[in-house]
């Protein structure tokens, strides 16, 4: 049992820099971004119809990121005016397209506390209502069936070496 904790917990610490790796990669995020409005829940548990059968999860939650942590260039969150530009331009994938959002403009909320990205309604010409504009949430992006089928290739691979060490190390009296 307690080798097979040891593997597990080999096999969600590969999973967890796979799924970093993964997202940025696909995704003009950094991890830094990725991980702060991510939540990750880590669970371990036995199997209750077989007691010799312990079973592990990663369970990733959060709520959307706003569209101003994706490709935004560093001089955005230096400047102090509230009206940066008329126009946004923002880049969510890697290999994709920017996309021109017309009618959004970047401002520092007092509520906030940040610079954000907000969108005034297409046909209003009063300056409100705005909303800030989201983009996917760190669950929606790993989601993704590129990178869920990396990680769980990566984590099959990681688990046969791990238990292979760990059985060599309890048949040598290693660590006992």
């Amino acid at each position: 049992n307690i080798s097979m904790g040891n593997v597990l917990k080999r096999v969600k610490g590969t999973i967890k820099s796979d799924v970093d790796k993964g997202v940025t990669n696909k995704y003009c995020i950094t991890i830094g971004r990725l991980r702060k409005y991510t939540k990750v829940i880590s669970h371990n548990s036995k199997n209750l119809l077989n007691d010799n059968v312990l079973e592990t999860s990663l369970i990733y939650s959060g709520n959307k990121i706003p569209l101003v942590m994706f490709d935004v260039p560093e001089r955005y969150h230096k400047r102090k005016r509230k009206k940066i530009t008329d126009i946004v331009r923002k880049r969510i994938l890697q290999d994709g397209d920017e996309t021109t959002f017309r009618h959004a403009f970047y401002a520092k909320s007092s509520i906030l506390n940040r610079i954000a990205v907000f969108e005034r309604e297409e046909d209003n010409k009063d300056r409100l209502p705005i909303h800030e504009v989201m983009g996917p949430s760190g669950a929606q992006m790993i989601d993704d069936d590129d990178i869920s089928d990396k990680i769980a290739e990566k984590a099959a691979d990681t688990f046969e070496k791990r238990l292979d060490h760990e059985i060599e190390r309890v048949m040598n009296g290693w660590g006992l």
